[in-house]
C-alpha cells in the first residue's frame, strides 16, 4: 500500500524514483499526506513522518526564505512563499492562513511605509514545528510604537490594525525600531 501512495504522489508531481531528492520530496508531502492517513496504521503515522523528515533534512538543509519587499507584487510572493512553507511543515489550514496573514500585513506596511525592505521566514521542528517570520525595513523608524500596540492608534486610511493584528495572530511578537529601521519578529506554532 505505502508504495502505491509514494508511487501515485511520484507521477502526480511528474517525479521518479530517480530523481526524487529531498527537496523534491518536501513538495511531495501534500500527496503523501492523504496516502498515509489512509493506508498506514494511525500508530505508525508519526514514526513514518519522521523519518520522511529526517530523509528530507538530509537533502535539503532549513535554509531561510527570504523575499525583498519594494512593492505591491512583492506582497503577493511573499504570500506564495509563506503558504509553500506551511504545505511542506504539513501545517494545519488555520495555522496556514495565520501565517499568510501575517506576513501579507508585514509586507503591506513595508510597502506602504518605508523604502523597502525584506521580510526572512524560517521554519523549526524541534521541540514543536514553527515558523519564524522576521520583517525589516529601511525606514525612518515608527515613532507611535506605544499607541499603535494599544490600539488606540488610526492610520491615514482610518485603519492602523495591521500590527495589532499581526500581535495578536503570532504566538511570539517583538519590534524594534529606530531612525534606522524596524525589524518585527514574529513566531507561530503550527
Amino acid at each position: 500500500m505505502a508504495q502505491g501512495v509514494l508511487s501515485r504522489a511520484l507521477r502526480e508531481c511528474k517525479l521518479t524514483p530517480e530523481t526524487l531528492n529531498g527537496s523534491s520530496l518536501m513538495g511531495l508531502y501534500p500527496k503523501l499526506e492523504v496516502g498515509i492517513k489512509l493506508f498506514v496504521e494511525p500508530s505508525l503515522q508519526e514514526k513514518v513522518w519522521a523519518e520522511l523528515d529526517a530523509l528530507a533534512a538530509e537533502h535539503h538543509p532549513n535554509t531561510p526564505t527570504l523575499v525583498a519587499i519594494a512593492q505591491e507584487r512583492d506582497i503577493a510572493e511573499a504570500r506564495g512563499h509563506a503558504r509553500l512553507l506551511c504545505e511542506r511543515m504539513r501545517a494545519r489550514p488555520v495555522a496556514t492562513e495565520r501565517v499568510v496573514t501575517i506576513v501579507s500585513e508585514l509586507a503591506r506596511n513595508i510597502v506602504n511605509y518605508t523604502p523597502g525592505g525584506q521580510i526572512e521566514m524560517v521554519s523549526e521542528r524541534v521541540p514543536r514545528p514553527k515558523i519564524k517570520i522576521f520583517a525589516t525595513d529601511r525606514g525612518s523608524g515608527i515613532p507611535n510604537l506605544e499607541e499603535i500596540l494599544s490600539g488606540r492608534y488610526r492610520s491615514r486610511t482610518g485603519l492602523g490594525k495591521g500590527i495589532t493584528g499581526v500581535k495578536r495572530l503570532s504566538d511570539g511578537f517583538d519590534v524594534q525600531t529606530s531612525a534606522a529601521g524596524t525589524k518585527i519578529s514574529v513566531e507561530v506554532t503550527l
